[in-house]
């Protein structure tokens, strides 16, 4: 009996250890990711872009930035609630999800905006990736019904960029320059790509990345 009531100690450190283990592991979760969509926030993709820059910077590659806004979130809101225009992020998140790779950034920037940071990506590659994803977006239908009876549908506009680290690059830089892209679609009509030119590139770069016009 002694015996056992000598482990009891050691199994209750092994717990509490455990406890604040699963805890802050909780806790860094919550710290990094959006709530509602599971994509990563604001805050972890800057932190990940200061890391993507320094790799690209040692290896001489490019790097990529979509930014994906979503039409008519406001009317989709005061329409049908905020429960649907939920779902309709939700549902964004999940294309995004499922087409990017294993070591992209996805993100939710803003209340309909969201941020893909990516990598030693082709430009026809980067293009086709943006109308994939604006049109599996278009493609989905909400559990909701309009006033006809039609399921909503969503939709978003989006803005990319292939471009090169410089010197006094940050975050902000590349964001307003892909910003004026994702303006062009929306003044266009909406559900639409628009790219801008790359900001800069390096003299040599990495192979099977492609310069755009």
């Amino acid at each position: 009996m002694e015996g056992d009531g000598s482990q009891r100690p050691k199994k209750n450190f092994k717990k509490t250890v455990s406890k604040l283990r699963d805890k802050n592991i909780q806790i860094e979760k919550i710290s990094k990711v959006d709530e509602l969509t599971g994509l990563y926030n604001r805050r972890y993709l800057i932190e990940q872009f200061e890391l993507f820059l320094k790799r690209a910077q040692r290896y001489r590659f490019s790097l990529a930035m979509i930014i994906l806004d979503m039409d008519y979130l406001k009317e989709i809101n005061d329409s049908y609630g905020h429960l649907a225009g939920d779902l309709s992020l939700r549902t964004i998140s999940d294309v995004m999800k499922q087409r990017v790779r294993a070591t992209d950034i996805c993100s939710r920037i803003g209340g309909d905006e969201f941020c893909i940071l990516l990598d030693a990506i082709k430009k026809e590659d980067l293009v086709q990736l943006c109308e994939n994803l604006r049109m599996e977006v278009a493609e989905k239908e909400l559990s909701y019904r309009t006033q006809k009876g039609s399921p909503v549908k969503i939709t978003v506009s989006i803005g990319a960029c292939i471009f090169g680290p410089g010197e006094e690059f940050s975050f902000d830089d590349i964001y307003h320059s892909i910003d004026s892209a994702l303006y062009e679609s929306k003044k266009k009509g909406r559900n639409r790509v628009s790219f801008i030119e790359p900001i800069r590139y390096f003299p040599r770069e990495y192979p099977g990345t492609t310069a755009a016009s």
